[in-house]
């Protein structure tokens, strides 16, 4: 094979590899939509709607698992609703697209009842971001609850970050501490 060719190889599997991480970066939102028994509720209809530039709705339907997605969005506030007859809608507001990875916002949906159907209040949906792992890690990232601000809910595992010497200070100052190994 000739270096001419070994060249051009290898800018087309660069070029490759450029494209496909570009495109695994668009921002997206995802989830999956339950019913109130907990499984997974096909047919259901996602709605979302630009809240911070006029963008007419776009509405999909989740799969026979649930699962629904919007894809190549451009960053942005969005508001999220899920509904499907008979059940009350829910709805996730200011949900805010990342440049690095998915947004994820799943949806439990419970039945309307009586009187309740036309005044029923919208359920809070869970809000979730993509973190992904550190430089260096050969852990994987993970998901992560968050407000409506971005901020980390309150009760949910959220993620803290600290230098080893930060660590150190902190576990010296606890006095249940007993470091690992000893």
């Amino acid at each position: 094979m000739s270096t001419k060719s070994l060249q051009i190889g290898f800018i087309l599997l660069g070029s490759a590899l450029l494209m496909g991480s570009l495109h695994a970066a668009t921002p997206t939102i995802q989830g999956d939509v339950k019913g109130p028994d907990g499984k997974p509720l096909p047919g259901a209809e996602v709605r979302i709607e630009r809240k911070d530039a006029k963008a007419s709705p776009v509405t999909v339907t989740a799969d026979k698992n649930g699962r629904y997605a919007f894809k190549n969005l451009t960053l942005g506030t969005y508001k999220v609703t899920a509904s499907k007859n008979g059940m009350a809608a829910t709805a996730a507001d200011n949900i805010r697209t990342r440049a690095e990875g998915a947004v994820r916002v799943d949806f439990d949906l419970k039945k309307q009842t009586g009187e309740a159907k036309a005044s029923a209040p919208a359920k809070k949906a869970r809000h979730m971001v993509w973190v992904p792992a550190d430089t260096g890690s050969h852990l994987g990232g993970k998901w992560v609850e968050v407000d409506d601000q971005g901020k980390g809910a309150a009760g949910a595992n959220n993620i803290d970050r600290a230098s080893g010497e930060a660590l150190g200070k902190h576990m010296s100052q606890t006095p249940d501490s007993t470091p690992i190994g000893r």
